[in-house]
Parts: C-alpha cells; structure tokens; sequence
C-alpha cells in the first residue's frame, strides 16, 4: 500500500494481469457452453445472497439481523459479496453470470498472486508463468472455476497470506498489519478451516510485523492507513458474525471433520491410509490421468538436466534456492495432509487450499536451470499439457475421468432438465402458495431442495414472489421422522420419476422411496401428470381446495 512500483515493473504486472486473464478463457467458453442444473451447495449460496439482497428493499429493517444470520452456518464474505454485485445482473441479463464473474475474479487474482509470489520465491519471471500455468491446468483450478463455491475465495486468501510472508520482509509495520488484516479477514470470510492452509505462511508473516514493530519501521501513510481502517472494519464484523453464530460454526466444522455426520462425506480409517488417500486426490486433482505422462516426462526431464548440469560443471547451485520459503512450504504442506488425514471427510476439493503450498515448494526447482533451451522446453511442455487438459475438461476429446467427475465434468449440453426445473418454478413460485412450503423428496444433483430454493429465488427478483422449497431432512436415515416433514403448511411434493428414484441403493433413497409409496397411498395427495416433466413427478395437497382451508388454488 505504500511504494509505488516502477514503471518497468508496472509493465510487468500489467503483462502478467493479461496473461492470467488469458488462462481463464477456456472457463469463459466452458460456462457459456454449459446449460447443467446447479446442485447442492451452489444452489445454497447463490439463493441466500438472492434472498438476503431481495431482503434489504422488501424488508429493510429486518435486513441487519438477516445480515448476520440469515446465511445459516456457512462463512459469510461469498454471500454477501455476491447480495452486493446483484444490481449488475442488469447489465448481463441474469444473477447467473455474476455468480460466476465473482468466481473467475477470484480465481483471476489467485493467479497473478502466484505469479508475484513465484517470482520472488525463484526469482525468474518464466518460472512465475510456468507455475501460473501449472494452476489453471489443473482440473481442481478449472472446476472450481465453474463451481459457485467458496473455494476460490478460500485459494485467493490463501495465496494473499503467502504473498505478504513472501513479499513482506522489508515492508513497514504499517502495511504488514493492513495486509494481515485484509488477509485474515478473506480467510475467515471464506471458510472457517482456511487459517489451517495458511497458519505457517501466517505465522511468519506476524514474526515480520513484530521485528518491524521492534525496529519502530512504522512507515505510516495515507494508503497504510486507509488499508488498516478498512481491514480492521472488514475484520470486525466477521469477528461479530462468528460470536452470534459461533454454536453453528462450531458445529459445521465439527460436522464436516469428524463428527457422524461426516461419514455421509467419507470413511474413517488409519492415519497411513488416509494419508495415502489424501497423496492420490492431490494428485488427481493436479492433473487428468490422460495427461500425466506429460506431467511427469517434464519432471524427469527436470531432474536429468540438473543431474547433467551437476555432472558438467561439477555442482548445481544449490545456494541459490531460498530454503526459508522452501521450508515454509513444506512444513505448510505437512500440516494440511496431517490435518486432513485426522478427519473422517474425504472430498476432493478440501486440497484445494493446499494447491499454492505444493507450488511453492517445487517452483525453486526450475529457477535452477539457465539458458533459453530449458525455459523453452519447460514452457512448451507445460503449455501442450495445459491445452490437453482443457481440451479433456471441455469435452471436445471424450474421457471417462471428466464424465464421471464431481467438480470438473464437461459441460452440460442437453437443456432438458433445466428446462423441467423452470417449469416446476413456473407453477409452483406463485402467490397461492405464500406462505407454505413444498417439499422435494428427491436428493440428486439435479433435483433436490437447495436446487428448486435457487431458480425460485432467481425467478424472484422478476416475479417478486419466493415459495419455499423444504427436504425430507438432512442425512435421514428413518422413516418415520422423514414422514412427519410431509405434515403442516405442504403445497405440492416433488420428487422424480420412479425410474430415477428406484435406482438410488443408498439408505436416503430407500427412505425416499418409502415416503413416496406412502404418498402415492395417501388420500391427501394427488398426483399431477405434467407431459413437460417426463422425469419429475408432483403430488398436489388437496386438502387446500377443501372449503375453508386457506392458501391457494390449483396452479
């Protein structure tokens, strides 16, 4: 914040800024290729900040309280980011794409925080391209750039809290506490469990900030200032968030790590076995099985230039590599592994924090090598790697392991099931239904609770109208509490076809598949048969057509 760069570097950053922005481009053509359903937690958050944003203008004065608890257990900053960027869904035609805009800027800055911190790291400017490079061809860097999560903030604050503990040593006290707090404030804001991708790259940052304080380099300026207001301003009102909402928290975190809940997200085993598990998912989320080879033909070659180099002049360098940053990495990298390989929870995307670590600490390696030959063939390498693997991602060259994939699946070009979900929002978002509730019985990615609540909340900012859409429950496992939910203010019961539904063996599906038997037999529910949805199935409440009952009519 103090110390302007000089105009070379300026050219510098600006290139790199440009270059990032390029390695995006094949997101930008994957989303508006791609036509899929948003699933769970997507769906979650895109229709809480809908609702808390339709909130500060349909109710204002409740809009305070529902600032601070109305985004349910889930770190808050990507909400409320996302609540204040809404009014620029006139300028592109939709809150969709500027869900997706805050993601790629995120990702955007992840990139060139990289990029400034690999060049200080190894000190040539072709390893900080190569290593952003690296990132943005990962299928973990892709999906998530298409994915409305918090991960991409969670990688963005990440690589801030590296770049001040690679870029902070001269820097005054004043602009290391501004930085801190800007970088704690996103980690915090992201996700609860970011400080534990962060905390040795944190620490060192705090060991520069007190032997600045020590030698009184203050360094104050307007810029200084101005950042440690904001950041502190930024800091508190997460501090305030986690104190009104710290039972939830708590118990989000507990729940997806070790408590039973997250055995519905993983398994637990030995602390070797999961570590192994954990070295395998770092591994594929790095790279597609179809380009590893590659991957791997450029580290042997990595290694057999230094030996060849070692062999001819009778040593390589090794002083060159900064071993504080090297350490740092890989002390960082063994706390998230031994972290992770503690907990019960196994999805993928937790390792996504743990992508800059794993680059900072090879990215020295390169730097080593002089002379344009290597450069060009490292460069070339990466960049044949990084055009197969988007072109893998995007689907163009058909593979199972993006098929089949969670997070980096190619895009979705058959519009028939958002189409179904439309309709579904077309009938039931109407003011009959204020007030009451409908109950999907059904958890697919493409149809489920969070889903229906997300193109309800969408078709709102238009219609004004928002029903609510409930679940049979979280993780239930009987059935007799799952039925109890289909009682009191119900509208309609969605579920999917019965095709759909008896394909489902796990243990939420038997149960969904009870409740539905029991509502077929059910005299108060009758089925709607819609030519539109040939692959969901409504059950209409008719006791809301008996006299006197209140709430609406058949829609």
């Amino acid at each position: 914040m103090s110390g302007e760069p000089t105009p070379m570097e300026g050219r510098r950053y600006r290139a790199a800024m440009i270059f990032c922005g390029l390695l995006l481009l094949p997101s930008v053509v994957w989303l508006w290729r791609d036509c899929h359903v948003w699933d769970w937690d997507p769906a979650e958050y895109g229709y809480l900040a809908i609702d808390l944003w339709r909130s500060l203008w349909t109710s204002p004065r409740l809009w305070p309280w529902m600032f601070f608890h109305a985004v349910g257990p889930k770190a808050p900053t990507l909400i409320w980011i996302a609540q204040f960027s809404l009014p620029l869904r006139h300028v592109f035609g939709s809150a969709e794409p500027v869900f997706h805009l805050i993601n790629l800027a995120f990702q955007w800055g992840s990139l060139f925080l990289l990029w400034r911190c690999a060049d200080r790291v190894a000190g040539k400017k072709w390893v900080a391209y190569a290593m952003c490079i690296g990132l943005a061809g990962m299928p973990l860097f892709v999906g998530m750039s298409q994915d409305f999560l918090t991960e991409p903030m969670q990688l963005f604050a990440v690589l801030f809290i590296w770049f001040i503990a690679v870029s902070g040593k001269a820097w005054p006290a004043s602009k290391l506490a501004a930085f801190l707090l800007w970088g704690g404030a996103f980690a915090l804001g992201a996700k609860a469990s970011t400080p534990v991708y962060c905390v040795v790259p944190g620490a060192y940052a705090l060991y520069l900030l007190g032997r600045s304080i020590r030698v009184r380099h203050w360094g104050l300026n307007g810029w200084n200032g101005a950042g440690l207001a904001t950041g502190g301003l930024h800091l508190a009102v997460l501090a305030g968030w986690y104190v009104l909402n710290r039972g939830d928290a708590v118990q989000k975190m507990v729940d997806a790590s070790v408590g039973e809940a997250a055995y519905s997200f993983g398994y637990k085993d030995t602390f070797l076995n999961k570590l192994a598990y954990w070295g395998g998912a770092l591994g594929r989320s790095m790279t597609l099985e179809a380009m590893a080879p590659l991957l791997i033909l450029l580290v042997v070659a990595l290694v057999a230039s230094l030996a060849w180099r070692a062999r001819k002049s009778g040593a390589v360098e090794w002083r060159r590599l900064p071993g504080r940053e090297v350490a740092l990495a890989g002390l960082q990298v063994g706390v998230v592994l031994t972290v992770l390989s503690l907990n019960i929870s196994t999805p993928i995307r937790y390792v996504y924090a743990l992508l800059p670590s794993v680059l900072l600490l090879v990215a020295p390696l390169p730097g080593l090598l002089d002379g344009v030959g290597p450069r060009r063939w490292a460069l070339s390498g990466l960049g044949l790697w990084f055009a197969g693997s988007q072109l893998l991602l995007m689907g163009w060259v058909p593979a199972a392991e993006v098929q089949n994939a969670r997070h980096w699946r190619s895009p979705e070009r058959d519009p028939a099931r958002i189409r179904q979900i439309e309709q579904v929002i077309q009938w039931l978002n109407t003011p009959e239904y204020d007030g009451r509730h409908h109950l999907c019985g059904a958890d697919f990615s493409w149809l489920n609770g969070s889903t229906l609540n997300y193109y309800a909340a969408l078709d709102s900012l238009d219609s004004g109208q928002r029903t609510r859409f409930g679940r049979l429950g979280g993780f239930v496992t009987e059935v007799e509490p799952a039925w109890e939910r289909v009682h009191g203010q119900l509208g309609f019961y969605v579920a999917a076809s019965d095709p759909l539904m008896a394909a489902r063996a796990d243990v939420f599906g038997q149960v969904s598949r009870e409740i539905l038997g029991r509502i077929q037999k059910d005299p108060r529910f009758a089925r709607e048969v819609r030519a539109e949805l040939p692959e969901i199935v409504l059950y209409r409440n008719v006791l809301l057509e008996e006299p006197g009952s209140e709430g609406g009519q058949r829609p």
